[in-house]
């Protein structure tokens, strides 16, 4: 007898475990690629805002030169 004790399914189990880090591996991929995109859109939100408040204080500053 060697000393040795294979246990049932533990084969199985090893499987599963490094099933279930490559799974939480991909999904950490996953939340830093869409916490990029969601960066870009804030920033892509924040520079359209800002150029429409330009547009619209010259709009503003030209409606006022009309009024004169």
């Amino acid at each position: 007898m060697s000393g040795h004790i294979t246990l049932v399914g533990a084969e199985d189990v090893a499987r599963a475990g490094h099933n279930m880090q490559q799974a939480a591996d991909e999904m950490r991929r996953a939340a830093s690629s869409l916490e990029g995109t969601a960066e870009r859109l804030v920033r892509a939100f924040e520079d359209s805002a800002l150029r429409m408040q330009e547009a619209a204080e010259r709009i503003e500053r030209a409606m006022k030169g009309d009024a004169q």
